[in-house]
C-alpha cells in the first residue's frame, strides 16, 4: 500500500495494514471489499430506524455496521457504531436521550464520509 494512501486512511480512522493481514496479505481482496462498502446502507439503516423508533432495529443496524467496519479496519467507523450498539442494547426507545443518539448518529456519518472519500481515492 502507497504509504501516501496509508496516511491518509490512518488520518481518517482507519487501519487497513492490520485489514489487509486479516485478507491473508491480498491487497485486491481487500480494496475489493472496501468497493462494497462504499455501497453499505447499514448507516441509512440506523437512521431510518430512528425516526421509526424501533430500538432493536436501531442496535441491530449499528452492531452489523460495526462488525463489517472492524473487518475492513475502518476503526473509527467501528468504534462510532458500537457506541450507538452499547447504548441501545436492551433499551426501549422510550429510554433514550434523543438528542444523545442524534449526536451519536451525526459522528458516525462524519467518520464514514471521511473513510469514504479516502476509500474512493485509493480503490480508483
Amino acid at each position: 500500500m502507497d504509504v501516501e494512501i496509508l496516511k491518509q486512511f490512518t488520518m481518517a480512522g482507519a487501519k487497513p495494514e492490520e485489514a489487509i493481514y486479516r485478507f491473508l496479505g491480498k491487497e485486491d481482496i481487500y480494496k475489493k471489499f472496501l468497493k462494497k462498502y462504499l455501497d453499505d446502507t447499514g448507516i441509512d439503516s440506523i437512521k431510518q430506524s430512528v425516526v421509526k423508533k424501533d430500538a432493536f432495529e436501531v442496535f441491530k443496524a449499528a452492531h452489523t455496521l460495526k462488525g463489517v467496519a472492524a473487518n475492513l479496519g475502518l476503526e473509527c467507523v467501528q468504534n462510532k457504531a458500537s457506541e450507538i450498539t452499547e447504548y441501545t442494547r436492551e433499551k426501549s426507545f422510550d429510554c433514550f436521550d434523543v438528542a444523545l443518539l442524534g449526536s451519536m448518529v451525526t459522528e458516525l456519518e462524519e467518520c464514514n464520509r471521511k473513510v469514504c472519500e479516502v476509500i474512493e481515492i485509493y480503490c480508483q
